[in-house]
Order: C-alpha cells, then sequence, then structure tokens
C-alpha cells in the first residue's frame, strides 16, 4: 500500500516546553509514553552518538568523544532509563600501550546482561588491535581484551561490523592489510580469540568499508561491503561464508547506471536477509534516479532477491537525496522493518511489511536551536523498543561562550514515529516555525484531486523564474506526464486517468528540479 501523503505539523508545545527546561545538563520532555531529551556528557568538546541498545528496559548508547588521542578523549558507554533520565556513563577502558583509537563504536547485547562494546586499540609501532569492552548493567567494566591478526598483519579499523551467533559467540569483521582482504575474528563471550579467518572477497577494486555483519541461525556469516572507487563504478556486495568464515556465494547489488553504498544487514524472523543500501550516483533517467534514495531488499539465505524498494522524497526542505545517508535497519519482533536516512538536522523513517509494501513513513527534524547555541544537529540512528515505540539519536553542536560544545539527544517516538499522537511530522523548534522554501513560489490545487489540478506560480518567486516545465511521476519514478510552461504562470493538469496514489509533482528547467510537491489523486 502506498505510504500516505504528509502535511507539515510543528509540534509548539515541544518547543515551548524545551524552552523553560534551558539550563539544566539534562533537558526533558515527556508526553504519554513519548520524550525528547538533550544531554551533555561532559567528557570531551565532541560527543557523537552511536547505536543503541536495549535491555532489561533501559537503553544503552555508545558515545564516540573526539579527538582520538587516549587518555584525553575515550569512547564511553551511556545508560538511560526507559523515560529518558541518564543512569551513568562509563569511559571504555584501553590497554596502557594504545596511543589513540579510531571512530567504531558498536554495541551488542550479550545473553548474561552484559554490553560489548567494540572500538579499536592503535599504538605507532605495532599493528592495530581490536578492542572489545565488556560492561555490566552497573556500568563497571568485566573486563577489556585485544585481538589482532595471528600472522602480525595490520588491521584497518574503519569497520562497523560485529553480530552475535546462535551459540553466543561473538563474530566481529575488520579490514586488513593489503586493502584486498578481510578478517573475520570469532570471539567468546569471556573476550578468547577462538578462530579467525582472512580472505580477498570479490571486488573489482581494494575494500573501503565493511558495513555489517550478521550470523544466521545456522552460523553462517553474511557481510555487506563496497569497492573504494566513489564514483558511478562504485560497486556494494553482500558474502555469504560458512560458520568458519570461508565466502560461499556473492551478491553484487544490480546497478547497470547508478551505484549504491552499503549501510546495513539484519537477520528476519521469516528466515531471510534484509540489505539496507543507498543509491548515491544517478542514472539521468528521470524520475527519482537523478536524486537517489534509500533501498531496502530482502534476499534469501542464499543471496537472491525477493523484493526490493526504492524510497525517495522530494520535497524540501526534508527531501531524501543522493547526499542523504542510509543509516540502519530495525526488526520488529512481528517482522515489521524500520530502515532509516539522515541528512544533517533531519532524518527519514520507513517502515515496511515483510512482503516490501511500505506501511508509513516519518520525517522528523530539529530546526532552529533547540538548545541556545547548539545550531548545527546531525541525526544517526533509530531503533524499535520492546514496547512497540522507536527510539532516535543524534547530536548538536555550537559555539556557546565564545568555545564550541556539543550535546547528544534521544528522542523515543510511538509506533508511527509520532512524538505526539497522530502526527504528520515531527519538527522539534524553537519558537520559529520550519517552513519550506517554496510554498510562496507556488499553488497546487485541489490537492487531493480527482479530475485536474490547477498549478499557478508566483512571478517574484526567484525559483519559479527558472521553472519552464511541470512533470508528474509516480511512486516509482515514471514520468506519467509533462507540459512545458513556454512562458505562462498557469498550467491544468488532467487527473482523470491517473489512478488513484499518490504522485509527485516537479517544475524545473531540464534535469534540474527547483520545487516538488506531493500531489494525491483521489476518486
Amino acid at each position: 500500500m502506498p505510504p500516505p501523503p504528509l502535511a507539515k505539523t510543528m509540534i509548539m508545545k515541544t518547543c515551548i516546553f524545551i524552552i523553560v527546561l534551558l539550563g539544566c545538563q539534562t533537558n526533558v520532555l515527556i508526553a504519554q509514553s513519548t520524550w525528547f531529551i538533550t544531554f551533555d556528557p561532559e567528557i570531551a568538546v565532541q560527543n557523537t552518538v552511536g547505536e543503541i541498545v536495549e535491555m532489561d528496559g533501559a537503553y544503552y548508547v555508545s558515545l564516540f568523544a573526539a579527538n582520538s588521542f587516549v587518555p584525553v578523549n575515550q569512547s564511553a558507554v551511556m545508560k538511560f532509563s526507559s523515560a529518558g533520565q541518564h543512569e551513568w556513563t562509563t569511559l571504555a577502558r584501553y590497554p596502557s600501550s594504545a596511543d589513540s583509537f579510531t571512530t567504531s563504536f558498536n554495541l551488542l547485547p550479550g545473553k548474561d546482561t552484559s554490553i560489548f562494546f567494540l572500538s579499536s586499540a592503535k599504538t605507532w609501532d605495532t599493528p592495530n588491535r581490536i578492542l572489545i569492552n565488556k560492561f555490566k548493567p552497573d556500568g563497571s567494566i568485566a573486563w577489556d581484551k585485544t585481538i589482532a591478526l595471528n600472522d602480525g598483519g595490520k588491521v584497518y579499523t574503519n569497520f562497523n561490523g560485529n553480530a552475535l551467533g546462535p551459540d553466543s559467540l561473538y563474530m566481529i569483521l575488520a579490514r586488513a592489510t593489503p586493502s584486498v582482504e578481510m578478517a573475520i575474528f570469532c570471539v567468546d563471550t569471556a573476550g578468547n580469540n577462538l578462530w579467525q579467518n582472512r580472505f580477498s572477497p570479490q571486488t573489482n577494486y581494494s575494500i573501503n568499508d565493511l558495513l555489517s555483519v550478521v550470523v544466521a541461525p545456522d552460523s553462517a556469516i553474511y557481510i555487506a561491503y563496497y569497492n573504494s572507487i566513489i564514483s558511478a563504478q562504485t560497486k556494494d556486495y553482500v558474502v555469504k561464508c560458512d560458520p568458519h568464515g570461508t565466502p560461499l556465494k556473492y551478491y553484487l547489488n544490480p546497478q547497470p547506471d547508478f551505484s549504491d553504498f552499503p549501510a546495513h544487514l539484519a537477520w528476519h524472523p521469516n528466515g531471510n536477509l534484509v540489505y539496507l543500501s543507498h543509491r548515491s550516483f544517478p542514472s539521468g533517467q528521470g524520475g527519482a534516479d537523478p536524486y537517489g534514495g534509500m533501498r531496502v531488499q530482502m534476499l534469501t539465505p542464499d543471496l537472491d532477491t525477493i523484493w526490493t524498494y526504492l524510497f525517495y522524497e522530494l520535497t524540501v526542505p526534508y527531501g531524501l537525496f543522493r547526499t542523504n545517508t542510509s543509516r540502519h535497519l530495525s526488526i520488529a519482533p512481528d517482522g515489521k522493518i524500520l530502515a532509516s536516512a539522515t541528512a544533517n538536522n533531519y532524518m527519514h523513517l520507513v517502515c515496511f511489511s515483510p512482503e516490501g509494501d511500505v506501511l508509513w513513513w516519518r520525517e522528523l527534524a530539529l530546526e532552529g536551536e533547540v538548545d541556545p547555541g547548539y545550531r548545527l544537529k546531525h541525526f544517526n540512528t533509530a531503533v524499535w523498543t520492546s514496547d512497540g515505540g522507536i527510539l532516535a539519536n543524534g547530536y548538536m553542536y555550537g559555539t556557546i561562550d565564545m568555545a564550541y560544545k556539543s550535546k547528544i539527544f534521544l528522542m523515543k517516538l510511538d509506533s508511527v514515529g509520532c512524538l505526539e499522537p497522530g502526527c504528520d511530522q515531527t519538527v522539534i523548534t524553537d519558537v520559529q516555525e520550519a517552513t519550506s522554501l517554496s510554498d510562496d513560489c507556488w499553488s497546487v490545487s485541489p490537492n487531493p484531486a480527482t479530475d485536474v489540478v490547477r498549478v499557478r506560480f508566483s512571478p517574484e518567486c526567484p525559483q519559479a523564474r527558472w521553472v519552464d516545465r511541470v512533470l508528474l511521476f509516480d511512486l516509482h519514478g515514471r514520468l506519467v506526464y509533462e507540459h512545458p510552461l513556454e512562458g505562462s504562470l498557469e498550467v491544468s493538469i488532467p487527473t482523470t486517468s491517473l489512478p488513484a496514489g499518490v504522485y509527485f509533482l516537479q517544475a524545473g528547467d531540464g534535469r534540474l528540479v527547483r520545487l516538488s510537491r506531493r500531489l494525491v489523486v483521489g476518486r
């Protein structure tokens, strides 16, 4: 079923509450089972949040505190209650020989109520090592251990992969030297390296990043990665390995005239694999292709495609374009798939059924100065929570008292991505309402339309001056109508023959879109 149209709904009550609570270290808004908090970890100048893990009614969030040198700034794990209260922050523990660390900050819940934290330890005269910290629920660290390649080779630690297997074995993924090799480490819950395998995967160039690893119930290992050509020739892959890390089969994302970047892998309760990637470079074919999008696919255990869906959203100011980043997958117990993509101050949440239908989508945004001085914001990830809601995170930063400062934020939403019930958008702002840059440029009425829709352009709008045609695309990016303006500021589009549904109405010159808006055709 197609996603519903989105109307702008500003949550001004949220804004007022946040302003009232300013000046505290933790700012909390609670509305029924939803809330929004900002929090200063007070660890470093730059505090960047990573993954979210829920366990025993609490939320654990990983934190990367730049500038990468131990002990000036370190990575950490934070614990919050289900109502958003901060309970503790504990710095990761590094071996005395470590000079620095990288920005990997993966979390993994253990089956004994512990939390595993994946980072790395680096020295100037020895190969990089993967670092694991085991955190207890009270914030204490049970142990920290490092693992390295048995042959003494160097491990590149720009990885994002770890997974817990069905037999409680911990799988870790890293890129090895040379850069055409990857390494899989199998570690038990006591931190012992049981085995490791190093191999050269299929690629048409060197490996760039290893994005995700999944261990299936039969202990098969799946890895998403891509090559290091940053152009339309970028190739993204999924490799299936046996339980000892030997490659069995490869999946190359079909991309004749575009390129995808892998983002995440997840195992679905129906016994298949869910793969998230981001379409980046345009094909120039019209429709959504020139603008990228978030691609969600379901693959069989043998890496055959069951379904694929390219989600894109072109409406300013919160469009989902090729310059955005697909982030994360989260699978609910009933099989619903939550996919997220970000673009600094806003995030797209898209909920899919196991059959590949879009059930709903939502736009989250932070506008203006949610806290005074914190002008820039970055969303990071979003996950389902055990109560059926969603938890999203990110960080904000700016200049406060002539110095750079940053805070993190957590946003607890309901089951359809709303901070307040019945929302169409969740926009948190200050007293200034966020509006579309194109609102005064044109009018589209009626919307929803039945027989005809009339489009009128304002001659005073700078964007409208460049418009020479109006185009209408369906949800699959197919062009269904095009009309040249030829100097006119008004055009009527017949909609009688169009199937009922959601369309994208665009105005521009050539392939460059100047204005975009959703159009609903009803009957």
